[in-house]
């Protein structure tokens, strides 16, 4: 049974709304409570769980803008973020036939990686696809900042226009990516 008083705050970041869950949850309990909240609320596109000094997104993936959502909110200057020990399977296309999710499922169980996307783009513009294999969900964001960093490193391209109409800028020296992005709490 689902425990329907969540504490949890909105924040948005680069025009993706992440809600950040600061209940102490056992992991099995993610996947309920993150399609019930992206139920709840349809401009939810990525829920992320604050524990300890660590962000756990919902299906374990790596999630920049829910990273820095729960960072945010946080005031941590280091964390410990799900994902980033795991590649990121993104097709950089302009072709809608891999634009299912069938398709992203096949991928994600070929890479062994617990989500997968399709970044179409049109010079500096993105438009993300995302599918997450736990939650069984398809998403095309707002903003993505995985999918931008995969841009950025396909094509060079530093300002990132998402589909809210906001940038994500990124930036890289020898040993580290940076990654530019404004940031608001919804509620």
């Amino acid at each position: 049974m689902l425990n329907k008083n969540i504490n949890y705050k909105l924040v948005d970041t680069a025009g993706q709304i992440t809600a950040v869950v600061f209940d102490a949850l056992k992991s099995n309990r993610y996947t309920p409570v993150s399609n019930y909240l992206m139920n709840l609320d349809s401009r939810i596109e990525q829920v992320v769980f604050i524990e300890k000094k660590q962000i756990r997104t919902m299906g374990n993936e790596l999630c920049i803008n829910g990273s820095l959502a729960g960072a945010y909110l946080l005031k941590q200057a280091k964390l410990k973020i799900s994902g980033i020990d795991k590649s990121i399977v993104y097709i950089i296309s302009n072709n809608n036939k891999f634009a299912n999710k069938r398709y992203l499922d096949k991928l994600a169980t070929k890479y062994s990686v617990p989500a997968s996307g399709i970044i179409f783009f049109n010079r500096n513009e993105i438009k993300p696809l995302v599918y997450v294999k736990d939650t069984d969900s398809l998403v095309w964001e707002n903003a993505c900042g995985s999918g931008s960093l995969a841009y950025f490193i396909f094509s060079g391209v530093k300002k990132i226009k998402q589909p809210s109409s906001k940038l994500i800028i990124m930036s890289k020296n020898k040993k580290y990516f940076t990654i530019k992005v404004g940031v608001k709490i919804v509620i």
